[in-house]
């Protein structure tokens, strides 16, 4: 991935939304995607460390870390969430 060039490329929701909806999609345009998605997964601005971290696979490690500490309530709503889903799948 471009570190880079992923870091520089601005988008705006109203972009996001009818990018999504593309079919085809240029390099630039699947960075600024990318970039957009992160933005809004992390909540922070989006840098060449937060892409690397990403890209090791940081977000399911702070998912665990936040419900195996400050969102241990939260724990079972989501479990019991997640299997309700499933059941109506099959």
């Amino acid at each position: 991935m471009q570190k880079s060039a992923l870091v520089l490329v601005p988008l705006s929701d109203c972009q996001y939304y009818y990018l999504q909806k593309q079919l085809v999609k240029t390099p630039e345009e699947r960075r600024a995607i990318r970039k957009y998605e992160l933005k809004l997964r992390y909540g922070v601005t989006v840098t060449s460390d937060v892409i690397t971290k990403d890209d090791q696979g940081w977000y399911e490690q702070l998912r665990i870390h936040y419900f195996l500490t400050i969102g241990r309530p939260y724990l079972m709503g989501r479990d019991a969430l997640i299997a309700r889903r499933l059941s109506f799948e099959n």
